[in-house]
């Protein structure tokens, strides 16, 4: 992809809701969420897009840095997701979402020390880690990424209470984080969708320029593979424009 040039070209809209959403309540935070995510799946037909870092750590700081799951309290796997898709969309980006997903590691530990019991602390830190090891194969040497998995494992086992069972339950991967690769996992929930029926209808009608029907088109795409017999967004995905002004 194509680096970005510090202007936000033809998602100046999306960007601007972004940036609105990500200083609201947790609600909106999460849609904020949703649409980067979306943004940044890595079409290659998407370039120049505006650099959504403040608007992750807008979020994230506001939750030190253990964005929660509505109603559930444990870590929402798609706040790593955004930091990982922002990290790897350009190389400048790597070293933040380094840096941002350890201070998720750290964000865990001071969660598990303040409340004496979370269950959910190695699931949530393995979510993490698969991020990150996400990043850093794209960032740095392969060989780095054995080292990151050490040091992680022995701040789980130091930070864990000790009266608490071991987990066998199997590590969450971030799906679509690495291309080509298979995710296996055995989630405690069935993930939610990147983005909402009502909001991908909202991206396809207005989708304008070519930025804004590729990622409407991506958006689409990842919706109907899990709703093939959902008619209308089908039919909207079918009329966007094409990116040189033709009908798909």
């Amino acid at each position: 992809m194509a680096k970005t040039d510090g202007g936000d070209g033809g998602f100046s809209e999306l960007f601007d809701l972004i940036r609105n959403y990500a200083k609201r309540d947790r609600d909106h935070q999460e849609k904020a969420l949703r649409l980067i995510t979306v943004a940044y799946e890595g079409s290659p037909e998407v370039e120049g897009m505006p650099d959504a870092r403040q608007a992750v750590d807008d979020i994230l700081e506001r939750h030190d840095y253990v964005f929660p799951t509505s109603g559930l309290g444990t870590l929402d796997p798609r706040s790593v997701d955004a930091v990982v898709r922002v990290a790897l969309y350009e190389e400048g980006n790597r070293e933040w979402g380094i840096d941002r997903l350890g201070r998720m590691l750290q964000g865990l530990v001071r969660r598990l020390d303040a409340e004496g019991g979370y269950p959910e602390y190695a699931e949530d830190t393995s979510v993490v880690m698969t991020g990150l090891q996400t990043v850093v194969t794209g960032a740095l040497m392969e060989e780095l990424v054995e080292d990151l998995q050490e040091i992680a494992g022995e701040l789980v086992e130091d930070a864990a209470p000790r009266d608490l069972p071991p987990t066998t339950d199997a590590p969450r991967t971030l799906s679509g984080a690495v291309p080509g690769e298979e995710d296996v996992a055995t989630p405690r929930e069935e993930a939610p969708p990147l983005i909402d029926r009502q909001e991908l209808m909202d991206l396809l009608a207005q989708a304008g320029t070519p930025t804004e029907v590729a990622v409407a088109r991506g958006a689409a795409d990842s919706y109907l593979a899990s709703n093939p017999s959902d008619g209308d967004v089908r039919a909207a995905r079918d009329h966007l424009s094409a990116p040189g002004g033709d009908q798909t």
